[in-house]
């Protein structure tokens, strides 16, 4: 972003709102959702059920239920037509998505 600053000078904050989204949906594959979707302060990750055995025996995963065990009041997982959803509560913005798909496992290293 610094180049386009340079080159542009400050960006408008709908930009700067589209780079977050851009980099959460970044993290959200890292992660290993194939959809990710923020609405009413619910976090919905959806990850196929079927052909997906490596994935669900890998560290990624594993975090994903540490997590979901150590938040039982914000998050759930359930399976519903071939796909695992996972269910965070009380996420109010795209940072704090941001946040807890760096705690899942997804490292932001992309600078947009």
């Amino acid at each position: 972003m610094a180049g386009i600053v340079d080159r542009f000078g400050p960006l408008p904050a709908e930009v700067e709102q589209l780079a977050d989204i851009v980099r959460l949906r970044w993290q959200a594959c890292h992660v290993g959702f194939e959809k990710l979707t923020l609405k009413k302060n619910l976090l919905k990750g959806y990850i196929p059920a079927t052909n997906n055995e490596a994935y669900f025996q890998g560290e990624t995963f594993g975090t994903i239920l540490n997590y979901i065990q150590t938040h039982p009041r914000s998050a759930s997982m359930k399976e519903r037509k071939e796909q695992l959803i996972i269910s965070i509560d009380e996420v109010k913005s795209v940072g704090a998505a941001k946040r807890i798909l760096s705690e899942l496992g997804s490292e932001e290293k992309v600078g947009v």
